[in-house]
């Protein structure tokens, strides 16, 4: 008797075993099929909404924002507090206008750097373009619901120390990334809609130099 009870026991962890190792791997083919989307479309178009908390100084700030990805390349546009645009194109270009209630005269500023300089832009760009890539085997996936949670702590050749993105697999898109950064900065990147379009925005993945921007040195 107590060898039939000691069975049905190890037949029960064997079971839950497998059928936990099944879900969890269900999960993330859940997951990557939806970041599919992201790179099979010619465009995707993004509103997005930005809370960053830099725990050093004890500040939070929130701004809205555009983000436009096609084929590894980004485009990103915030207004606030005054206007800047990042390019993600191989290189970066971050593009910040002045505020011209300040300085009518004002001109734009232009830095141009390596996509390390940017690890979240550069790890944005990979989670849409290659996300096998990026979640290899430690990234930890869970589901709550309809939401897909993938963790991943110490991004390679990046300064990100852990990145989560969260998927709604009922709407079968993304939801929102954060990211904490080695200066112990939080962000939060909602996606507040999203639009998969047939054919790709024209000149947003070029920088079109005006004659007054200055360009300062990384």
């Amino acid at each position: 008797m107590a060898m039939y009870t000691k069975m049905i026991l190890v037949g029960t962890i064997l079971s839950s075993t497998f059928f936990g190792t099944a879900a969890l791997a269900d999960t993330k083919n859940q997951a990557l099929e939806i970041l599919k989307k992201y790179n099979s479309t010619k465009a995707v178009k993004i509103k997005t909404h930005r809370t960053e908390t830099k725990k050093t100084l004890g500040t939070t700030t929130t701004s809205d924002g555009e983000l436009i990805y096609s084929k590894n390349r980004v485009y990103f546009v915030t207004d606030q507090p005054t206007k800047t645009e990042i390019i993600y194109n191989k290189d970066i270009w971050v593009i910040e206008y002045p505020d011209i209630e300040l300085d009518e005269n004002a001109n734009r500023k232009v830095s141009v750097f390596g996509a390390e300089k940017a690890p979240f832009i550069k790890a944005m760009a990979e989670i849409f373009s290659a996300p096998k890539k990026l979640f290899g085997k430690d990234a930890v996936f869970s589901k709550n619901d309809d939401e897909i949670i993938i963790k991943l702590k110490e991004i390679k050749n990046t300064s990100l120390k852990e990145l989560q993105l969260v998927l709604n697999s009922k709407e079968q898109n993304i939801k929102s990334i954060s990211f904490i950064d080695d200066l112990m900065t939080s962000s939060v990147l909602s996606f507040e809609k999203t639009e998969f379009l047939k054919s790709e925005p024209k000149n947003r993945f070029v920088y079109k130099k005006l004659k007054t921007d200055e360009i300062l040195k990384p």
